[in-house]
């Protein structure tokens, strides 16, 4: 290999100088040792590749071979681009695990939102028992409209979570959770039934359905089987109290709903019989004409001025008036007819035949007083009429 000396003294045989670094070419007066033989120098840009000759007219193509920069991948693309993949990657694990973690965040949420909406609707069916039995009260009106706002809420919530994604280690748990719920929206509608369509079952006390008892039954069980650090779905509520609440307000309600009855018919048989006392005081006007058709047409009547009701006994009291110049004391054969009526509806229509009448001594052109009785079971003293309309055939 050819000698030569550096510009700054060094003897040297590559192309850089072993003692400063300079490349040969730029070694400022260096030269050539005497003791070397002499070569002209070659750099790699001037070579050129040497061509075989064509083999069956085929052009021989030269390849060039890339050189290979040391350090590797990371060194050749460089530091700048290597901290941009390094952040996207960071922030694309970060993302992924915010993703994951948000689910099952706001899926605990939701199972949250559940457990204070449960506990809250319990405490609210715990006091059913306060209530007084009427539904026109202002207490109730007030209880009615908070549980329908809490039962639309969780009816809500239900939907919500039986839609929500769901984190796999919550899979079973949420199909528990879900099941409860249902179970609780349907012991809810059925309390809301009894509150606004009160069951009148001819039992007394009334009771609650089969399947409402049976709603909080499944419900007590599978409460057991929601257990989770976080929550508690209120699950000392003592639900199976909840049965004998409801049954002691239909108890109540029955009881209200009973005095309120006897009050509306006490207020009506009243206003009835100040009605049916007007209606008698005008018979007096309808009478004396009656009486004038009798004795112009020489016959009898019977005109009734007064009807009461009890104890499966309808009587009827008047007067037989004589239209002729004959005197009478019995009728062999009598008919009666009484209609009944309450502001113009018929209440009661009913006939009998009487075979013999004992009237006394009916004088010619003269009255007597004469009183029949009518028995029917379905006469009773709360028979409200405030009219009557009775018609004699003899």
């Amino acid at each position: 290999m050819e000698k030569w000396i550096c510009s700054c003294g060094e003897e040297n045989e590559g192309n850089f100088c072993i003692k400063c670094g300079k490349r040969r070419e730029e070694a400022a007066g260096g030269t050539v040792s005497e003791n070397t033989m002499q070569m002209p120098v070659v750099s790699q840009q001037h070579m050129q590749p040497v061509a075989p000759p064509p083999i069956n007219n085929y052009q021989y193509q030269p390849s060039y071979e890339v050189p290979v920069q040391q350090g590797g991948f990371f060194n050749r693309i460089g530091k700048g681009p290597l901290i941009g993949i390094v952040a996207v990657l960071v922030i694309a694990i970060f993302g992924m695990v915010g993703y994951f973690s948000g689910i099952e965040s706001r899926y605990m949420n939701k199972v949250k939102d559940a457990d204070n909406l449960t506990a809250e609707i319990h405490t609210l069916l715990s006091e059913v028992n306060s209530l007084d039995g009427d539904p026109d009260s202002d207490a109730t009106k007030k209880y009615i409209s908070k549980y329908e706002d809490l039962s639309k809420r969780f009816d809500d919530l239900t939907v919500d979570i039986k839609d929500a994604k769901v984190p796999k280690k919550y899979t079973d748990y949420n199909v528990s959770l879900v099941d409860a719920m249902e179970m609780e929206g349907q012991i809810l509608k059925s309390v809301h039934d009894v509150l606004v369509n009160t069951p009148d079952n001819g039992k007394y006390p009334a009771t609650v359905s089969n399947d409402f008892q049976t709603s909080v039954t499944n419900l007590v069980n599978k409460s057991s089987d929601l257990s989770m650090d976080e929550v508690q779905l209120d699950r000392n509520m003592n639900l199976s109290k909840l049965v004998q609440d409801v049954n002691a307000y239909l108890v109540r309600y029955h009881n209200v709903a009973e005095q309120k009855r006897i009050e509306a018919e006490r207020k009506a048989r009243m206003e009835a019989l100040q009605r049916l006392d007007t209606f008698r005081r005008g018979l007096k006007e309808s009478f004396d004409d009656k009486r004038r058709d009798a004795r112009s047409t020489r016959s009898g009547i019977y005109l009734a001025n007064n009807v009461t009701c009890y104890d499966e006994k309808l009587t009827i009291e008047g007067d037989f008036y004589n239209g002729s110049n004959r005197s009478g004391s019995y009728i062999n054969g009598l008919s009666m007819h009484v209609v009944l009526y309450n502001q113009g509806e018929v209440v009661r229509d009913i006939s009998s035949h009487f075979g013999y009448v004992y009237l006394g001594t009916l004088y010619p052109y003269g009255s007597v007083y004469h009183k029949f009785n009518i028995y029917d079971s379905s006469i009773t003293e709360n028979l409200i009429f405030d009219s009557f309309d009775v018609t004699v055939n003899f």
